[in-house]
C-alpha cells in the first residue's frame, strides 16, 4: 500500500424486512441514505467520528459503534494494513424503527475496512461479517447488495443469497413510529406462545418458496405475533 491518504464519500442504504414469509431473511432497500465521508491515512493511530448528524446524533462515539467495529473487523479478516483517520457520519435513517440504522452501519464500516486491503474482498465474504456482527442477514445483506435480497444462512456462517427482482412501477411509502423500539424489544415483546426458533424454521420453508418465485402461506400462529407484538399482550391465538 501506498502512503496515499484515501478521501471520499460513502452512500449506504436503509432497508426493512420481515416481508411476507421471509422473516430475518428477506430484506428491501431503501431510499434513506446513510452517508459517511472519510479521510484515511495509512501507519498506525486511531479512527475517530468526527461528526454524526442527522439520526446518527444518537450513536454511540466509542468502540461500541457499530461502524466503527465493523470497519475494525474487516480490516482483521482481510489482513489490511492499518489506517488512520476521521469519519463523518450523516443519517437520514431513523434508530430503532425497523428501517436497519444498524445494518447500514455495519455495511459502510465493512465496506470502508476491505477498501485499501492487499486483496478485494467479495461480496459473499462481507456477507458473512455482516451476518457475524449483526446476527441476523437481511438488513445488513440488503445494504450491502442493494435492492430485495433474500438471505439465509449457512451452516458454514456463509450466506446463501437471492437476489429478488421488483416490478418497476412498484413504489414505497414509509411510515415509523415516534418511540424507538430495539430489534431485541420488540423480539421480548412477540408472542410468548412461539418461540423464535418455530418461527425461524417455518421462515425457511416459505423463504424457499419466495426464491422460486412465487408467495408461501404464512402461518397464523406466528405471523401476527412477530410483526404485531401490541396485539399479543392480552391474547395469543
Amino acid at each position: 500500500m501506498t502512503d496515499l491518504v484515501l478521501r471520499g464519500r460513502l452512500d449506504v442504504p436503509a432497508s426493512t424486512s420481515n416481508l411476507g414469509p421471509g422473516f430475518d431473511f428477506l430484506g428491501l432497500a431503501l431510499s434513506l441514505p446513510l452517508v459517511v465521508e472519510f479521510e484515511l491515512h495509512p501507519g498506525p493511530g486511531e479512527l475517530v467520528l468526527s461528526a454524526l448528524e442527522g439520526e446518527a446524533v444518537v450513536w454511540p462515539g466509542g468502540p461500541e459503534n457499530l461502524l466503527l467495529r465493523a470497519f475494525a473487523r474487516a480490516r482483521e479478516a482481510f489482513d489490511a494494513p492499518r489506517l488512520h483517520g476521521e469519519l463523518r457520519a450523516r443519517s437520514a435513517i431513523p434508530v430503532a424503527r425497523g428501517l436497519g440504522s444498524s445494518g447500514a452501519a455495519i455495511a459502510a464500516g465493512l465496506a470502508l475496512g476491505a477498501h485499501g486491503a492487499r486483496r478485494s474482498a467479495t461480496l459473499a465474504e462481507l456477507l458473512r461479517l455482516g451476518l457475524e456482527i449483526e446476527g441476523h442477514p437481511d438488513n445488513v445483506c440488503a445494504a450491502l447488495a442493494g435492492g430485495c435480497t433474500l438471505s439465509v444462512p449457512r451452516p458454514d456462517g456463509g450466506v446463501c443469497l437471492v437476489r429478488q427482482a421488483l416490478a418497476p412501477a412498484l413504489g414505497f411509502v414509509l411510515a415509523w413510529p415516534r418511540t424507538p423500539l430495539a430489534t431485541a424489544r420488540a423480539r421480548e415483546r412477540s408472542c410468548p406462545h412461539t418461540s423464535r426458533s418455530r418461527t425461524r424454521s417455518r421462515t425457511r420453508g416459505g423463504s424457499r418458496s419466495c426464491s422460486k418465485g412465487y408467495a408461501a402461506p404464512t402461518p397464523s400462529s406466528w405471523h401476527s405475533a412477530a410483526r404485531i407484538a401490541s396485539t399479543c399482550a392480552t391474547d395469543c391465538p
